[in-house]
């Protein structure tokens, strides 16, 4: 499991490399 490189919000909104935004949850850790 690849951590993001881009972390805008902890739990919240996540850039991947691909600079796709996703929504994550730190629940699930993704």
């Amino acid at each position: 499991m690849a951590m993001p490189t881009h972390i805008v919000a902890v739990g919240g909104i996540v850039e991947n490399e691909n600079g796709e935004i996703l929504l994550v949850k730190t629940r699930n850790g993704g």
